[in-house]
């Protein structure tokens, strides 16, 4: 009877085993179709001469990048991805001594999700989008008022490439409060080492300031049952906080007698993402002349692979460009480039909605960043950044910002707790899809088979908070210093 269980499990560990060696062959079969295999010849064309002569010039040829004869001296780094993802890494590997190259499709640096957000900088959060009680949400929500939600689940969700995929992890992945607390713990550690990334930055640079001017970060709650859940948890996490004594005069008196529960949080300020973003930028060429270099309206279409099956390339609408290693940071669209390699990475377009609002001059709203169950504020460049709204859906919608949900609920609500009569023509509104993985964890991880191709994203709403944090440990993955398999790929299923 042993014999013949003993003789079972090896048959079912076979049969999957097999299954999944399957499984692996027929997804590196895409590399076949979308990406270009050298032969030695071209490979050496591309190495000594950077374009390669005869019948397949148009298609190898070289970027003019390649020769550059400064930055060939050092290990090259080919970061794909210009918002503040790609462009914190490329700031800490130039620090480290490796020699960068920056592409981005559009033709300006951080114009996505990185260009006009909330602002907010929140490195000891403890709530993922993604729990069990927000999946349920956004089931309910689908039959619900667009305007009485915050967080909605769009059945153009199907369209989405991975969502299967994306789907079938959550469920797994956050199924029970335990499993959500680990997650919790993960994002903590990459905030934490954001904040010491941060430190190194105000010591060395000028780079943050004017920034972090908030000077405390208030949540405010519409039960004593919500902020003292909110209490524990935070406790829980040993995290500093404090109950706030209710205001006593302006707009900070308005909300609290809305919203009569209120937390303060000890770390928490507000940045323009898009401001640090080229500040960054800035002090890159400034300090690394000739380690780093810069190529927007760069479309990257695959990679070129050498005669052993290596990638030496990605291939660019403006040509092949050599490098050393690649960086993946192309948010939610990072999956149509991975997709390449025979990498299905599970991340989805969560659209969100900013909205720019002059509000009367008060100190209120100068000090304080503060969120509630409907929207996130803060005060910078001279205008409350409202933060409000989350769809998971997909990303080809091309709507007016100021007439979609989102945005409209975010109003209401401001101008209900303060008594303000704001119309939407008076405000600057903008949407993005912020990318989120099926646990609100990025990926920050080696690419499977392909040991020198790296992934950096999936930072959610996120990417001002872990910007920093992520790019240190990519660093040490990439460096071999450390591994984390808390951010690794592999942690999700059919990938």
């Amino acid at each position: 009877m042993v014999n013949q269980l003993l003789i079972y499990r090896a048959f079912i560990a076979g049969s999957l085993g097999v299954g999944y060696f399957i499984y692996r062959k027929m997804l590196s079969a895409t590399m076949v179709n979308h990406n270009l295999l050298l032969n030695q010849t071209q490979t050496n064309d591309l190495y000594n001469r950077n374009y390669a002569q005869g019948a397949n010039n148009a298609i190898i040829a070289g970027h003019n990048v390649n020769r550059q004869e400064v930055i060939n001296e050092r290990k090259k780094v080919l970061i794909i991805g210009a918002g503040i993802i790609g462009i914190a890494q490329s700031l800490k590997l130039l620090s480290e001594g490796y020699s960068v190259i920056l592409v981005d499709k559009d033709q300006d640096i951080a114009q996505q999700a990185s260009y006009y957000n909330g602002c907010v900088y929140v490195p000891e959060s403890v709530k993922t989008m993604i729990n069990p009680a927000n999946m349920w949400t956004l089931i309910k929500n689908i039959f619900k008022n667009p305007e009485d939600t915050t967080l909605r689940f769009n059945m153009n969700a199907f369209f989405e490439k991975y969502f299967m995929i994306w789907s079938l992890n959550a469920l797994l992945k956050t199924t029970s409060n335990s499993k959500v607390h680990s997650l919790v713990e993960h994002q903590l550690q990459m905030g934490r080492i954001n904040m010491i990334e941060m430190e190194k930055l105000q010591k060395n640079t000028n780079i943050l300031e004017g920034q972090l001017t908030c000077k405390e970060l208030l949540g405010f709650y519409d039960s004593e049952i919500s902020k003292s859940s909110m209490m524990q948890t935070l406790d829980k996490f040993n995290i500093k906080h404090s109950e706030k004594q209710k205001f006593k005069s302006g707009y900070g008196q308005l909300v609290s007698e809305k919203l009569q529960h209120c937390i303060k949080f000890d770390v928490g300020s507000n940045i323009d993402t898009r401001q640090l973003s080229e500040r960054i930028i800035d002090y890159c060429i400034d300090n690394f002349s000739g380690r780093f270099y810069i190529s927007t309206n760069t479309n990257v279409k695959g990679f070129a692979l050498d005669p052993k099956g290596q990638i030496i390339g990605a291939m660019t609408s403006q040509g092949i460009i050599l490098a050393d290693y690649f960086v993946i940071s192309g948010a939610h669209k990072t999956k149509y480039l991975t997709d390449k390699l025979g990498i299905r990475v599970p991340i989805m377009p969560v659209k969100g909605w900013a909205l720019g609002i002059r509000v009367p001059n008060d100190t209120f709203f100068k000090e304080y960043t503060f969120f509630t169950p409907q929207y996130f504020s803060t005060y910078v460049n001279n205008e409350i950044r409202l933060s409000c709204g989350a769809e998971i859906g997909s990303d080809f919608s091309k709507e007016i910002p100021s007439e979609e949900w989102g945005a409209k609920m975010g109003l209401k609500y401001f101008n209900q707790h303060f008594g303000f009569n704001i119309n939407m023509d008076d405000c600057y509104v903008r949407h993005c899809y912020r990318p989120i993985t099926p646990d609100d964890i990025p990926i920050i991880s080696q690419v499977p088979v392909f040991n020198n191709v790296f992934i950096s994203a999936g930072h959610g709403s996120k990417g001002m908070t872990y910007c920093f944090g992520s790019a240190e440990i990519l660093f040490q993955i990439l460096s071999g210093i450390k591994e984390y398999p808390e951010y690794n790929i592999n942690r999700f299923y059919l990938v």
